[in-house]
């Protein structure tokens, strides 16, 4: 019964061990002060906790009991029956011979929770298994036994990496006859979205990386194993074991732990996500008309949507900032830190330039499908980004303009009075005082008649925007009410201008003289209104 109630309280012992909790012992003035324990290792194996007080620390301590047993261990001629418990004024002391290994104190069975007198017997007890077991561990059957079973893990574990290798190449040879067919169709069904050849790429990177994780455990488990067969290496495997697990373990309960703040923001995401759908639907009703607002245009809707989802989710952002695992770490705040120094170094032009864009969208310079004029370029507006608008010239060119330069440049909007009916097209023509200015005015005013799309009402007109020294600068004018025919009408209207002018004998010049004419150069009166000109009446 003594036997069994032993070999319980090692188990309770060992837990202890492992967990290497600090003890608290009360001074002389009944203060408790934070007492460190270590565990006494001998061979790998863990014997049990002792306490340090300041001027011993428990390491120390630990270490020179350790030592201590060893020393009774090798020698050969010591039997552990003399092992023996000597009461002493300080506690109970485990005596080997003349020799004191350790003594147990009050504050020791403190940490256990049990009786002094029982936590010395356990101690003793495993002593004595510790000293057996250290002369069992490097007697010659021993050793030979341990190296023939590292040897059988060695072959093993070579076995075990030249199958995986052989049965990776099988694999992939499986995959090659069976499966290429049909990741060829996969590929045809995607319509060239899905690729064979990186997919298959993917599959043999997998199958690789797949041999190379069970190769590593397979020789982290030899490793292990061979190691702990000598009790010179048997320390070692226990922190090979460590360097594996521990990083897993730590990982694992830092999942563990995080559950909750991820579930908080797993219920975040989907409440913010269904706040922006229900407020996308009613932006689009805007856009569509369905929703209307005083003084808010259909074409803002899709971009104050787009703020208002910056706001929601840099709202959401905040509220969840204190749930992210690890957001209170100093690596964490130092990476936030730099990443924000980078954005505030990289992105003054991004910002710039998106400001800009809405800036344009809320003034309503232009809307897309408009004939503008940006600088020296010319085009229908075919797209408004946040950075930049695209225009596409009547030489089927794509200008891409940065919406700063557009928001700091004149802008022409030939498209707003077109659809007021209200745009004016004009052109120029030189003639010499020799030709009246009535018949001018009358020629002009026909070929823009005869020009198809130009508006009969308002009627067109003709300006005499100068009078120069050799010749009289005439305007036609004449509305027009599509801007994205502007070219084409322009030319129409020269052409017919050309075919008048013929018509009517009157040449297309700008004179200059060399010398003063022998008459006045003059229109008589009696020409005044020569065709196709005619008199008021």
């Amino acid at each position: 019964m003594k036997r069994l109630l032993t070999c319980l309280l090692a188990g309770v012992i060992c837990l202890g061990a492992a967990r290497a909790a600090p003890a608290a012992a009360a001074t002389a003035d009944g203060e408790e002060v934070e007492l460190r324990s270590a565990s006494v290792v001998v061979d790998g194996l863990t014997l049990f906790d002792v306490i340090g007080i300041q001027s011993y620390p428990a390491s120390r301590r630990a270490a020179a009991i350790a030592e201590r047993i060893r020393a009774v261990a090798r020698d050969p001629a010591f039997d552990v029956e003399q092992l023996h418990l000597r009461e002493e004024d300080s506690g109970t002391v485990i005596v080997a011979g003349q020799t004191s290994l350790l003594t147990v104190t009050e504050a020791d069975a403190r940490t256990q929770g049990l009786e002094r007198k029982l936590i010395s017997e356990l101690f003793l007890d495993r002593v004595k298994g510790a000293v057996l077991e250290y002369r069992r561990e490097r007697s010659a059957a021993y050793l030979w036994d341990s190296a023939i079973r590292s040897a059988i893990a060695t072959a093993l574990l070579a076995l075990l990496v030249w199958l995986a290798r052989v049965l990776l190449r099988r694999l992939q040879t499986i995959f090659t006859v069976r499966y290429q067919g049909r990741l060829d169709k996969l590929e045809a069904g995607s319509f060239g979205m899905l690729d064979a050849e990186q997919m298959r790429i993917v599959i043999d990177h997998a199958l690789q990386v797949l041999w190379l994780l069970v190769s590593f455990l397979a020789l982290v488990a030899f490793a292990n194993y061979a190691l702990a067969n000598f009790p010179w290496t048997r320390h070692v495997s226990r922190q090979l074991l460590d360097l594996v697990l521990v990083p897993l373990q730590t990982m694992g309960q830092a999942v563990v732990a995080s559950i909750p703040n991820l579930a908080f923001i797993a219920i975040l995401i989907l409440v913010v996500r269904y706040l922006l759908g229900m407020t996308r639907l009613f932006f689009v009703g805007i856009r569509r008309g369905a929703i209307r607002i005083a003084g808010f245009y259909p074409e803002w809707a899709m971009t104050t949507f787009k703020l208002v989802r910056i706001g929601v989710i840099a709202f959401a952002v905040v509220i969840a900032y204190p749930y992210i695992p690890g957001s209170s770490s100093e690596a964490f705040k130092g990476i936030s830190v730099f990443a924000g120094v980078l954005l505030s170094l990289g992105s003054s032009t991004i910002i710039a330039n998106t400001l800009a864009g809405y800036s344009l969208i809320y003034r309503r310079a232009f809307s897309v499908g408009d004939r503008v004029k940006v600088g020296q370029h010319v085009g229908d507006v075919q797209q408004i980004g946040q950075q930049v608008t695209v225009l596409n010239t009547a030489k089927n060119e794509s200008v891409v303009i940065p919406n700063s330069v557009i928001l700091g440049s004149d802008i022409v909007n030939y498209s707003v009075q077109a659809r007021k009916k209200q745009l004016i097209l004009h052109s120029s023509v030189t003639i010499g005082y020799d030709t009246p200015w009535r018949q001018v005015e009358a020629m002009l005013l026909d070929a823009a008649a005869r020009t198809p799309g130009l508006l009969p009402e308002p009627a067109a007109f003709v300006l005499k925007t100068k009078l120069d020294d050799f010749y009289v600068a005439y305007e036609i004018n004449a509305y027009c009410g599509n801007a994205s025919r502007m070219a084409r009408l322009l030319s129409t209207l020269h052409e017919n201008i050309l075919d008048v002018f013929n018509e009517h004998g009157v040449q297309i010049m700008s004179p200059h003289f060399e010398a003063q004419p022998e008459a006045a150069v003059m229109v008589p009166k009696a020409k005044w209104f020569e065709a196709p000109a005619r008199r008021p009446d």
